[in-house]
């Protein structure tokens, strides 16, 4: 295995890490995948299990409505964390991000462009670790 290998690796690992935790302490809530693709000076990042069981229940109660309100109030707070996170893990400052969650399907799907091309978001590239999933204990 390259060092590049062993940098992406270990980078990609860090930020799933740095993620699942933010969900743990923030919404006492656990993921159950995140994957990655990079595309250039992009990062797509796919967060699995990301509704928590308060909007589900109202979700399949016929509160749809108040489950997205819920959504949109922890959108708001989360969403700066989790650009905030990718920021400090990857040491890269992001220009653009673009983040939404879909309550039907579990999944919030985050788009982040990064200020220049880099040889850690180059590392990133290799497929040996693109996604990880999480047991739910």
């Amino acid at each position: 295995m390259t060092r590049n290998n062993l940098i992406s690796q270990q980078l990609k690992q860090d930020l799933f890490s740095e993620l699942q935790q933010l969900y743990e302490r923030e919404l006492q809530h656990k993921l159950s995948h995140i994957s990655c693709r990079v595309f250039d000076r992009t990062l797509v990042i796919f967060l699995e299990g990301t509704v928590t069981p308060p909007e589900r229940i109202l979700a399949n109660n016929e509160n749809q409505m108040l489950a997205r309100e819920v959504r949109a109030s922890l959108d708001r707070i989360i969403k700066p964390q989790i650009k905030s996170t990718i920021e400090k893990v990857l040491g890269m400052k992001i220009v653009d991000f673009l983040c939404d969650t879909t309550l039907d399907t579990d999944v919030t799907g985050a788009i982040v462009v990064f200020e220049l091309e880099s040889n850690k978001l180059e590392s990133l590239e290799s497929p040996e670790l693109n996604s990880v999933p999480f047991t739910q204990g």
